[in-house]
C-alpha cells in the first residue's frame, strides 16, 4: 500500500533554509540572504490553503513525462515531491504529498508581487521537517541530479533502493505526527 500511495515521486534540490516562508521570515543557515533563491524561499508558506514550491532551473521546464506518462500535458498529479538540501550531506528538508508538478513555471499573484512555482499542494499535505530533525541523507546512495535542473526522477533501476528508503521515511514521519 505504501508503494501505491507514493508511486509517482520526484526529488528536488533547493537551497538550505530553516522555514521556507519568505526571505525576511527565515533564519539563514550560515549563508547571506542574497545567496538564496527567491523562487525557493516560499516553498512552505501557507497561501490560501496551499503551498507553492519552486526550484531553480536553467531549462525552465520539468519533464513531467518521467513522473507520469499519462499526464495532461501541463502537470502531473498526485506526486510525492521530496525537497532536499545540502548541509553536511544532502538531506530531506520537507515534502509535499498529492502534489501537482507543472512542466513549466506557473504564477501566483500575491500581495507583494507575482511568484513563480512548479509544485502545488494543500497545506495539510505539506510537511517541512524541523532543522533539528533533518537527518535523512539522500547522498548515502548514489543518485544523479540532473545538473541543470536540480531534479531527480528516481525512475531507473539504480535508484530503486533509495526510492524505497524515502517512501518508508515519509510514511514513518507522517505516522509519528498522528
Amino acid at each position: 500500500m505504501k508503494d501505491e500511495l507514493f508511486s509517482k515521486m520526484i526529488l528536488v534540490n533547493i537551497d538550505w533554509m530553516n522555514y521556507y516562508r519568505g526571505l525576511n521570515d527565515d533564519k539563514f543557515s550560515n549563508l547571506k540572504p542574497k545567496k538564496y533563491s527567491e523562487i525557493e524561499a516560499y516553498n512552505f508558506l501557507n497561501y490560501n490553503g496551499f503551498c507553492y514550491g519552486g526550484v531553480k532551473l536553467k531549462s525552465s521546464r520539468i519533464n513531467i513525462d518521467r513522473i507520469d506518462s499519462n499526464n495532461n500535458g501541463i502537470y502531473a498529479d498526485d506526486v510525492l515531491v521530496v525537497f532536499t538540501s545540502y548541509s553536511n550531506g544532502n538531506r530531506i528538508v520537507g515534502f509535499y504529498l498529492h502534489a501537482k508538478v507543472y512542466n513549466s513555471p506557473m504564477e501566483i499573484e500575491t500581495r507583494l508581487k507575482n511568484r513563480q512555482y512548479f509544485f502545488e499542494a494543500k497545506v495539510e499535505d505539506s510537511y517541512l521537517i524541523p532543522v533539528f530533525n533533518r537527518k535523512f541523507k539522500v547522498n548515502d546512495i548514489k543518485i544523479d541530479f540532473i545538473t541543470d535542473a536540480n531534479v531527480c526522477f528516481l525512475d531507473n533501476e539504480e535508484s530503486k533502493q533509495l526510492r524505497t528508503k524515502i517512501v518508508k521515511y515519509v510514511y514513518d514521519y507522517i505516522n509519528t505526527l498522528k
